[in-house]
């Protein structure tokens, strides 16, 4: 069950009490978030389809690059559903 105001991403549903103006703030920072990491991640999936950069980069480097896409990914899932819930 949803309860109202702020979501704590906490392993049991948690809600603390929040007026507008305090949703309406959070849900504008995580949309901040959200365009700043989808434009990171446009960099690195660009990054990873240059077949230069992969062929010439050290194998190390294309793993990482490749690794903060993961993480940039998923933290967009996690974004998305913060968002998902203030809606």
């Amino acid at each position: 069950e949803q309860g109202s105001g702020l979501y704590l991403g906490t392993a049991s549903p948690a809600w603390i009490e929040a007026d507008d103006a305090v949703v309406a703030g959070r849900r504008h920072r995580l949309d901040a978030q959200l365009s700043e990491k989808q434009a990171y991640s446009k960099s690195l999936q660009a990054k990873l389809s240059n077949d230069k950069y992969v062929e010439s980069a050290p194998a190390k480097v294309v793993d990482e690059t490749r690794a903060r896409l993961a993480d940039t990914q998923s933290l967009i899932s996690k974004l998305t559903e913060q968002l998902a819930a203030l809606r």
